[in-house]
């Protein structure tokens, strides 16, 4: 792996980075399905192989009625539970 960075290291795009290792929720919106299975696997290879780097963090996703439907966001989060064969994170609550 190499970091290059245009001044001092991690000043650039790693230090304003959000570190959040996600799998790619946004992209079940495109049709996806299988590059977000990858990422949800891969996110699973990061948890097992790094966990002194990477950790679970809970958050709330705010929804307001100018947003999908509530419907639609539920079943997104259901088919991102069960995509990428989940065995270190809980489910969507």
């Amino acid at each position: 792996v190499i970091l290059c960075e245009k001044d001092d290291l991690a000043e650039g795009t790693s230090s304003r980075s959000g570190k959040l290792v996600h799998g790619g929720l946004r992209y079940l919106e495109y049709y996806e399905f299988r590059l977000v299975r990858e990422a949800l696997i891969e996110r699973e290879v990061l948890l097992e192989s790094a966990p002194h780097i990477i950790w679970p963090m809970r958050f709330v996703l705010p929804h307001s009625p100018d947003d999908r439907p509530a419907w639609l966001v539920r079943l997104g989060l259901f088919l991102y539970d069960h995509l990428g064969g989940r065995k270190r994170l809980p489910g969507t609550r």
